[in-house]
């Protein structure tokens, strides 16, 4: 009898009749699953690997943020520590290449600072509206520059300004006692005394009856006085 040839031609088609237990048989899963995995096989790898390629870019995503946040946070410690015209030129190259990281937002804030003492309100309140319109509701940066830009306006005598800034201030929690009294003062400089008392009680509210701790404002007994003068 001659021996069998392996690779004899209707060997490999006999063979190819004959379906070798595969890796889903021996998981034990039911047989319409089976047929419903082998069926729809291209499908689900195409799936698979949509999935692994999102997992891939977000990883690599995260990873360039922070190399990017790394390198904005080096770039701002060194513009801080220059003077002069050459720390508000490497602040400025901050924001332009680092403006949407935390470092840019920061260095914004500075260039606020540094333009309202040299005098330069009309730029301080250009940076920090810029600074607004890139923090989130939420960002704990917020209140402070809230504050910051009510202040200047009602150093420019733009009380309308100054109220909506400090209005807004007064919705974070922590922030309402300051908002309300800043709301009195703008009120009172407006000759509106009806508005100032209101402001000022809400202030008076607002720490809670405290006498000290957090909720306690060396400025209380200063703004009783003022409530008291303007009910006479």
């Amino acid at each position: 009898m001659s021996e069998q040839n392996p690779f004899n031609r209707q060997n490999i088609e006999q063979s190819a009749v004959i379906q070798a237990p595969g890796l889903l048989d021996q998981l034990g899963l039911p047989p319409d699953l089976i047929r419903f995995l082998r069926k729809n096989q291209r499908t689900i790898w195409i799936v698979v690997g949509v999935v692994v390629f999102i997992i891939i870019a977000f990883s690599l995503y995260g990873s360039y943020r922070s190399h990017r946040e790394d390198k904005a946070a080096s770039a701002l410690t060194e513009a801080m520590k220059a003077e002069g015209e050459k720390k508000q030129e490497l602040l400025v190259q901050v924001t332009d290449a680092y403006g949407s990281t935390s470092s840019g937002i920061w260095a914004r804030v500075e260039l606020a600072r540094m333009a309202t003492a040299a005098e330069e309100q009309d730029r301080a309140v250009e940076e920090l509206y810029g600074v607004k319109k890139s923090l989130s509701g939420n960002n704990p940066a917020r209140p402070l520059l809230l504050y910051n830009l009510g202040a200047l306006h009602e150093s420019r005598n733009e009380p309308e300004q100054a109220i909506s800034s400090y209005n807004e201030l007064a919705s974070f929690r922590g922030f309402e006692a300051t908002a309300y009294k800043a709301m009195g003062r703008v009120y009172e400089a407006e000759n509106d005394p009806e508005q100032a008392l209101a402001m000022y009680r809400k202030y008076l509210d607002a720490l809670g009856g405290e006498d000290s701790g957090p909720g306690f404002d060396p400025d209380r007994e200063m703004i009783e006085a003022r409530i008291n003068a303007l009910e006479n």
